[in-house]
């Protein structure tokens, strides 16, 4: 709710000011238009809201069934074959085995969205590349950046969550907790840096844009998938702000990619 309030109150605040200042000035059915179309914003982003906010329910209850399942069924230690087997085996193994094929399992999804993701993402960034109209080209902008850094920042959640759960079965195993949590944060880089890659190669294909603009953007986005996996033990509201702030540099300076 507070990040929606975020969005929505400047939006609101400027229509509602733009309106005292030039209604005189627009015509009737223009102003009818006007009103619609941001009671038509407002009404679907409290249905996203809702949505969400049922679904994280759904989730919650979900988890705290698997927790008691847990409980209640598990209660033997870890065999001594198996702390021999897995005290000898490398950390890139050991990350695999514990965080990557989790991730593709059927009730955990996460490697599916992040291919949902990085897809959409990619065909944004694309879209955004071969557009001519100016504002198109910003909304673009906006949904590129946006599934950009939100590529990164699920995917660092989905590890520091997973990571949570694991902790109290793993402290009876032979691993390095610190460096495993490290390098699973530092896997989540791959695929907003493979993104970046793809985007500089798109880039190099344009000649109407400005050089200087597209580095600025590329480091901005690479320091913004840094920052977003440095503070993956941060606060959800402290997370939020840090996505707002470069969402809103991401859009300042790719508006002013092209001459």
């Amino acid at each position: 709710m507070a990040i929606v309030k975020l969005f929505l109150l400047p939006l609101t605040t400027g229509f509602v000011l733009s309106s005292i200042c030039y209604w005189t000035q627009i015509a009737i059915n223009y102003r009818v238009m006007a009103i619609g179309s941001v009671l038509l914003l407002l009404s679907l982003a409290l249905i996203l809201l809702f949505g969400c906010l049922i679904l994280q329910m759904r989730h919650q209850h979900y988890e705290s069934q698997l927790k008691r399942n847990a409980l209640t069924e598990y209660h033997s230690p870890p065999a001594q074959p198996f702390l021999q087997q897995h005290r000898h085996t490398s950390l890139l193994s050991q990350w695999y085995k514990l965080f990557f094929l989790p991730f593709w399992r059927l009730e955990n999804g996460i490697g599916v969205q992040q291919c949902f993701l990085f897809a959409a993402a990619g065909l944004a960034q694309w879209l955004w590349l071969e557009q001519n109209s100016p504002f198109i080209r910003f909304l673009f902008c906006i949904g590129a950046s946006s599934l950009c850094l939100l590529l990164t920042d699920r995917g660092s959640k989905a590890v520091q969550e997973h990571m949570l759960r694991l902790r109290p079965h793993l402290r009876a195993l032979p691993l390095h907790l610190v460096r495993l949590e490290i390098m699973s944060q530092l896997m989540c880089l791959i695929p907003g840096l493979a993104l970046l890659s793809l985007f500089v190669i798109v880039l190099s294909n344009h000649v109407n844009i400005h050089t200087g603009v597209a580095h600025w953007y590329i480091g901005a986005l690479g320091i913004a998938h840094l920052c977003i996996v440095a503070c993956s033990h941060s606060a959800a509201a402290t997370r939020a702000r840090i996505l707002i702030l470069f969402l809103a540099i991401l859009t300042a300076i790719g508006s002013e990619l092209w001459i």
